[in-house]
Formats: structure tokens, sequence, C-alpha cells
């Protein structure tokens, strides 16, 4: 029973322990809520489509807290240049004050926040925290560069749907090396 749950998304990459069927998938990941009270808080990504359409269709209790890529919408957003949170006070926080790049950094980060805010952290050390973080290893970790050749090493985006996200984070031409099954 969390004081503070999240959930940002629900793709269908593990369905192999859930018999192959996706509902099966999503009861499991909705479970996080099922003992929450009022008093609790639900973070969710709220442009998650599965997300979006179980939040229809499921009684939840714990007060919602979306965050979203879409500027305007719920607790944190994104207005498309900052970070955007309506948490007892609004504050903003950019993209570039982060160590971070990419738009499922941006989701992870305005979660990590709202988390981290709900729970008593003050925006001095939550800024002061993003400015200094360092990402595990094998996620969009920088490699090196020769010749003028950025190389990262996203080695962690093991399924189709982290590897779009990882793409995503560069607007300049790359080359992609994959390897697997």
């Amino acid at each position: 029973k969390p004081e503070i749950g999240v959930l940002l998304n629900i793709t269908p990459d593990h369905l192999d322990r859930y018999d192959y069927n996706m509902q099966n998938y999503v009861n499991s990941k909705f479970q996080l809520v099922e003992n929450m009270t009022q008093q609790e808080h639900f973070i969710y990504y709220a442009d998650d489509e599965v997300i979006a359409k179980e939040l229809q269709t499921r009684s939840v209790v714990p007060r919602r807290m979306p965050v979203s890529l879409k500027s305007g919408t719920g607790q944190a957003y994104f207005d498309g240049a900052r970070m955007v949170f309506n948490l007892n006070e609004r504050f903003e926080i950019a993209q570039s004050e982060t160590t971070l790049k990419g738009p499922h950094n941006l989701i992870n980060t305005m979660a990590a926040v709202t988390a981290v805010r709900l729970a008593g952290g003050t925006v001095e050390a939550i800024r002061k925290g993003l400015s200094t973080f360092v990402n595990a290893p094998h996620r969009l970790e920088p490699v090196g560069v020769i010749n003028g050749v950025q190389f990262v090493n996203d080695s962690k985006a093991t399924n189709v749907d982290s590897v779009i996200y990882a793409l995503g984070s560069f607007d300049q031409p790359l080359i992609w090396i994959a390897g697997g099954i």
C-alpha cells in the first residue's frame, strides 16, 4: 500500500509472464492502486492510451496526479520548453537544466519530481538533484566521439517501445546499430 504510486506505461513487452493476455498484464499493473486510500497519490502518464482507457473503467481511489507531454494537462506537463508543475505551488524546470534528454526522460523526470515534492522534498533540492543526476549505465550513455562521430550505448533498450523513445531523443542524423533477436 504505497503512499505514492507511479505508473508510466503499459506496453505488450512482458506478455509471456501473463499467458500472452494483455488484460492480465494491465490488471497486474493496476494492482498498484488497489489498496490505496484518498490520502495517497497515484502519479500516472496521462498520454499512455492503455492507462487512459483503463482509468475510464476503473475506480481509482487515490488522488490522481497526471503527468503529460501535452501543454496545460495535469499536475505536471511539458509546455514545449519547460516542465511545469502545479503541486501546491507552481514551478518550472527546463529540460536543459537536467542531465537527461528525450521525451521519455521528460515523462520520468516529471513523475519523479512530482513524487519527491509530494514526499516533502524542496524545489531547491529537486533542482540540485536534476542538475547532478547520473543515469544508469547503458541508458543513452555517451561512450565517446571518434572522428566527430558521437557513440551512445543504449543497450538497455531491449524492446520496441524503449527503442522508439531512445531514438526520439535525437534530432540530428544518426546511424542505429542494433542486435538481438
